[in-house]
C-alpha cells in the first residue's frame, strides 16, 4: 500500500509541474549605433498600430530610454501587435518596425520574451 500511495504522490508532482500555462509576452528592444555598438539614452515610443494618436491601452501606448547596453524593455497583458519606433536627437523617426507580442502557453518558469534590434544612424 505504501508503495501504491508513493507512486500516486509522484505521479502527481509530476503532472503538476509539467502543467503549461499562459505566459504574457515582453518585448526586448537592443538599439545598435550605425558603426555596431550600443546606442544609449535612445528614445522608443510603442503605439498600437494604425493608433498612434488615440488613446487605446495604457499599456500599448509607452515610451522608454535605452540602458547602458543600448536596451528597452516593454511586457504586455495579452497579445498585441505594436508599431515600434525610434527618436533621433531632433525628435524624428530614424528607425521604425512592427512586432506580433503573443501570449504563449509555456512550461513553468519559461519567459516569454520577443527580441528585436534597431539602428540608430
Amino acid at each position: 500500500m505504501k508503495k501504491l500511495s508513493l507512486l500516486l504522490a509522484v505521479t502527481i508532482s509530476i503532472v503538476f509541474t509539467s502543467c503549461k500555462k499562459e505566459v504574457s509576452p515582453e518585448l526586448e528592444l537592443t538599439v545598435f549605433e550605425a558603426k555596431g555598438g550600443p546606442a544609449k539614452s535612445k528614445k522608443v515610443k510603442i503605439f498600437v498600430t494604425g493608433d498612434q494618436y488615440r488613446v487605446f491601452n495604457a499599456k500599448a501606448i509607452d515610451s522608454a530610454k535605452t540602458d547602458a547596453f543600448g536596451k528597452a524593455y516593454f511586457k504586455f497583458d495579452n497579445t498585441i501587435l505594436v508599431d515600434v519606433y525610434l527618436y533621433g536627437d531632433k525628435g524624428a523617426i530614424v528607425d521604425s518596425t512592427s512586432v506580433l507580442c503573443e501570449t504563449k502557453r509555456l512550461k513553468r518558469n519559461e519567459k516569454n520574451v520577443i527580441e528585436r534590434t534597431m539602428t540608430f544612424n
